[in-house]
């Protein structure tokens, strides 16, 4: 018998039914599988059971950001990221259990959420598009890429390239808050390239660009660099931000996948160690 081990999965393309990155992207050796693709069983599925009748499922019966008079709801009004990470949640849990009625409670918000959609694209409560914070409106984007992937609906993503394109016309050191938010932002790359790899949409990626077009830049070069400890020089911030925010900057210079530069990754390994 032979045994051979290899430090990554080789890189051969992949089968059309799966949806893998496409060039100029640099290729992928794995493949996100679609919301859904793989059933739960066993005590994974009761714990899911478990959230679906419990906390995550009732919410709304006790929350007071998880109300049909919410401005995601109306689209009049306040609201921040506090109903977008719950329906993020909600969804998918949905979709992995096969429950309808968790379906189709996420189903209503977001049919709500796409169906105030503005003609230039822009979508959410108004007070966040004046202080040019969109960082709720990453969470619901992947909350509607799962209703995509789970349904097959084009609705989802079209809502998503008419944000994009809104995206792309702004000015990208203006978007989100100087705080936490900026470590943030290469959040909105895995939305870029999601669509990306579905459509082929040449201006999504913007190959060859320079600057990079606003929706790959936005948080990669924020107005002001994040304050540094005086004793580590790593960028100062509340704990979540550094530690969600960690796989941020390889994905927030555009160019990352573009070009397969390994050392765009040596900041968060270098930022974020133990003292």
């Amino acid at each position: 018998m032979r045994v051979t081990s290899s430090v990554r999965p080789p890189i051969c393309g992949g089968p059309r039914h799966y949806v893998f990155n496409r060039p100029p992207l640099r290729p992928s050796p794995l493949a996100k599988l679609d919301i859904g693709a793989i059933e739960p069983r066993g005590w994974l599925r009761k714990q899911l059971r478990l959230m679906a009748d419990g906390m995550v499922g009732r919410l709304p019966e006790v929350s007071p950001w998880v109300r049909d008079g919410s401005a995601w709801m109306t689209g009049v009004g306040s609201g921040w990221e506090e109903l977008p990470y719950w329906l993020k949640g909600l969804g998918d849990l949905g979709y992995v259990l096969g429950d309808e009625e968790v379906i189709a409670e996420a189903r209503r918000w977001l049919d709500a959420i796409m169906g105030h959609q503005k003609p230039d694209g822009w979508f959410g409560p108004e007070p966040n598009r004046a202080a040019n914070d969109v960082w709720p409106n990453m969470v619901v984007l992947f909350a509607a890429q799962s209703l995509h992937e789970a349904t097959g609906e084009e609705r989802p993503r079209r809502f998503i390239e008419r944000y994009l394109r809104w995206m792309h016309h702004q000015d990208p050191d203006s978007l989100l808050p100087e705080s936490w938010q900026k470590l943030r932002g290469g959040d909105n790359l895995e939305t870029v390239y999601w669509l990306y790899n579905r459509t082929g949409e040449a201006w999504l990626p913007g190959p060859g660009r320079h600057p990079a077009p606003p929706h790959l830049r936005m948080g990669v070069h924020p107005a002001q660099p994040p304050r540094r400890e005086h004793r580590t020089g790593v960028p100062r911030a509340r704990v979540l931000g550094p530690a969600v925010g960690g796989p941020g900057p390889p994905r927030r210079d555009g160019a990352a996948l573009l070009r397969g530069d390994g050392a765009l990754g040596a900041g968060p390994r270098r930022d974020v160690r133990l003292r």
